[in-house]
């Protein structure tokens, strides 16, 4: 942002002057202009002055800081901040000081520009502002901490301390403003960055607290830095110290040490440690109220770690009751920065996340609802607490359906891996506990979710409540569940919406089609709906996915009839209660007699024989080497089905392009038929070169046939052992295929060298192939 006038624009007498801002600049380009724009409606308020203290920038922000600054004081760095700041306060005029760093800003200085333009000054010594101190450049992790930065000026002002310096006297009576800054300076992009930081400044800290051995403010530091890059037995040993020397003053910075201590423990993973040394820690009692509270909350996670799930229970209730108390206070307590989190709203609701865990475990789902029903799932962010999710979903299996549990649920559902959380918890309780199940089925049931998911449990949970006829509680008739006819209607309704939501309805699992067939629902009239091009990428997917494995083990689909039938298909009771369903078998089982000759059934129809003839081939192909009597039978069936292919893309494209095989246009299935009928005229007639080469271009026109065709070649491999076997030119044919495609994506990214390397490796395995030579002439033009 721009100000609206240069600061030379305002020139106040010492006398006029009310408040003098000095700042310290350094190398903070990035947040130089924010800091002095959000000070800036106050300077031009109230009679001010800005003297800022160069201490060697050179990225451009102390020209930033001309263009507000009455004055630039150069100063040459010596490792003492004190002493940089009070190169800048000895030439103070204002009745006030106030200071502040430049990578810090206020979000509102409306506030303390009317303690000064109302009078309010008057009455106080002291003013003290917040300051919010970020985890992440994000914004979304912060503490926050009282900041006494505004002091009456005094002969005896001076800033004090060669690190972590502050303004004295600090004397009341003070007011405290709920004004604050944003201050992103601990919010580092890397661990390495962080621990740089801090080694910087332990250098001073532990010269500092070596001459003062018994400065509490200063071993409060130490200890943050510590903890900080992990030294945390050092830590706990300036802790301790901390708690035999400090004073009444000292209480604030304390209670830091105290609660540090605790959380040192937990850092290292020591529960066990960490139990022992809380229950101490909270027998003895705390330095402050904010300190104890913060203890007492994170005993309740070591509670839960160490399986202690009563006590952490316990400890939660406490720690409600505190946060209470402190929150209802008339002052504000002034603690140390990392204490303030547990005063947070966010934090509470962490909370409760850990009390409903807690409870669940101890199986007290009582105990669980009630932390449930006190949390507000609005407070924050819902994927904060994806670790007690699998809590929460227990709590709704245990205890059934609540109007909140649907609520909170439809909120949940917004996040792809909380629904993925959730699903893995839905599939192991439908497998180990069908009432548990059934009673998130209805919670799902009162929701309001449109995501597939949501449909699809939705849709479950109507299809049982009308085979029940019965209310959640038992009662035929209960208002709170939908009854038959409703039901009905309802599933027409979702499994439209699903259908055309999902991805491939297809690979549905078994329990949507059983309720789907038991319910006698009308799928046929959704499908016709669907284009015939996504329907048609639907039943590819659907094949592959219930086809055999290459091992010969079955995917999906239970093992079918060996021989194909011409008409009618298995969709008897016994197949609809397994829960491995084959979806395309009850679909074809279920297709009624005027609709089996629309494109969309007959393409269905012509996916299940191609499915059915490859589990044959291959069941052929791992039975030992296969003969003369094999492959007859294999063009046996193929004949049929490639008829049917053709039968129906016949109907779709014009007889010209068959007549004259242009494959290239035909869709995959179309094209390997159109290859197979010629390679079986060729044999009939006795071609056999003929018939093996449109053998190969069957496999090169559609790969899902191709290990079908390979079983082909290889038993006439057996009969004709030529020098090379035509299995492996099929093999080079295929291969050539993938060559000439990876030629092609390099010409079109303008690769031509590598493109012509390729061709001359392709010349020498496909030499007759006629289409090299119209991709060596692109590749010379």
């Amino acid at each position: 942002m721009t100000p609206l006038s240069f600061r030379g624009e305002k020139v106040a007498t010492e006398k006029e002057i009310l408040l003098t801002i000095t700042m310290l600049v350094s190398n903070r380009i990035d947040t130089i202009g924010r800091c002095m724009d959000s000070i800036y409606p106050l300077l031009q308020r109230i009679p001010g002055e800005l003297i800022v203290v160069d201490t060697g920038s050179t990225d451009g922000s102390i020209e930033v800081a001309r263009r507000y600054a009455d004055r630039i004081v150069p100063f040459t760095w010596r490792n003492d901040f004190a002493e940089a700041r009070n190169a800048g306060l000895r030439l103070a005029r204002g009745e006030w000081v106030m200071f502040l760093d430049d990578d810090e800003w206020f979000e509102d200085i409306e506030e303390i520009t009317e303690f000064f333009e109302s009078g309010e000054y008057k009455a106080y010594n002291r003013g003290v502002y917040l300051v919010r101190n970020y985890g992440d450049q994000e914004g979304s992790s912060w503490t926050q901490s009282n900041a006494a930065r505004m002091v009456r000026r005094r002969p005896e002002t001076k800033f004090i301390g060669r690190i972590h310096e502050y303004i004295g006297p600090q004397e009341g009576p003070s007011k405290y403003f709920s004004a604050y800054v944003h201050h992103y300076g601990y919010a580092f992009a890397t661990q390495e960055e962080r621990i740089r930081h801090s080694l910087r400044n332990l250098t001073l800290l532990e010269e500092e607290t070596a001459r003062c051995q018994e400065d509490v403010r200063l071993l409060a530091h130490l200890v943050q830095e510590y903890f900080a890059i992990g030294e945390m037995g050092r830590a706990q040993d300036v802790c301790r110290k901390v708690m035999e020397i400090y004073q009444p003053q000292d209480r604030n910075y304390a209670g830091y040490c105290y609660n540090i201590s605790l959380r040192a423990f937990m850092e290292q993973k020591d529960w066990a440690g960490a139990y022992d040394w809380g229950k101490r820690l909270i027998g003895q009692g705390a330095p402050t109220k904010v300190a104890l509270l913060g203890t007492i909350g994170e005993m309740i996670s070591v509670c839960h770690k160490v399986g202690r799930y009563r006590e952490g229970i316990n400890c939660l209730k406490k720690y409600l009751d505190l946060y209470e108390a402190v929150r209802k206070g008339s002052a504000r307590e002034e603690a140390f920065s990392d204490l303030s989190r547990y005063l947070q709203d966010g934090e509470k609701e962490y909370m409760y996340a850990e009390g409903i865990a807690l409870a669940v475990l101890d199986g007290d789902y009582e105990q669980a609802e009630s932390f449930f029903l006190m949390k507000d799932w609005k407070a924050v962010p819902l994927p904060l607490f994806k670790d007690t999710l699998d809590y929460v979903v227990e709590l709704w299996a245990m205890t059934g359906y609540r109007r909140e549990y649907t609520e909170v649920l439809d909120r949940v559902m917004k996040s792809a891996p909380c629904r993925g959380q959730i699903e893995e918890k839905l599939t192991e309780y439908a497998r180990t506990d069908r009432e548990a199940y059934g009673r998130l089925l209805r919670i799902f049931g009162a929701g309001e979710d449109t995501s597939c998911m949501s449909r699809r449990y939705r849709f479950l949970y109507y299809a049982a409540a009308k085979k029940r006829g019965l209310g959640t509680a038992g009662e035929k008739g209960s208002s709170t569940e939908p009854q038959e006819t409703e039901s009905g209607d309802r599933m027409e309704e979702e499994l439209t919406r699903l259908w055309e939501e999902a991805e491939n309805p297809l690979l549905w699992e078994g329990e949507m089609w059983e309720a789907i067939c038991q319910n006698n629902l009308h799928v046929w009239r959704i499908v016709e709906r669907t284009s015939l091009d996504r329907w048609a990428a639907q039943v590819r997917g659907w094949l592959e996915a219930w086809l055999p494995a290459k091992d010969g083990s079955e995917t999906v689909s239970p093992e079918a009839d060996t021989d194909i039938p011409e008409s009618g298909y298995r969709a008897d009771a016994s197949i609809m209660q397994e829960r491995t369903v084959c979806s395309g078998e009850l679909l074809l089982g279920e297709l009624p007699r005027k609709e089996a000759v629309s494109p969309h059934a007959r393409f269905l129809d012509i996916k299940y024989r191609e499915g059915m003839l490859r589990k044959k081939i291959q069941r052929t192909a791992q039975s030992g080497e296969p003969g003369r009597e094999q492959r007859e039978q294999i063009l046996k069936d193929m004949k049929p089905f490639g008829c049917r292919v053709l039968d129906l893309y016949k109907t779709i494209y014009r007889p010209e392009i068959f007549a004259e095989g242009r494959t290239e246009i035909l869709p995959p299935e179309a094209a390997f038929a159109v290859c197979m009928d010629k390679a079986l005229r060729a044999r009939q007639e006795g071609d056999l070169p003929t018939y093996l080469r449109q053998i190969a271009e069957a496999a090169k026109s559609y790969p899902g046939m191709g290990e079908s065709c390979k079983v082909l070649l290889r038993i006439e491999e057996e009969e004709n052992r030529n020098r090379i076997t035509y299995a492996e030119q099929m093999e080079f044919i295929l291969l050539a295929e993938r060559m000439k495609h990876s030629v092609r994506v390099m010409m079109e990214g303008g690769n031509m060298e590598d493109a012509a390397r390729i061709l001359s490796q392709l010349r020498i395995l496909v030499p007759e192939d006629r289409e090299l030579d119209t991709l060596e002439e692109l590749v010379r033009n």
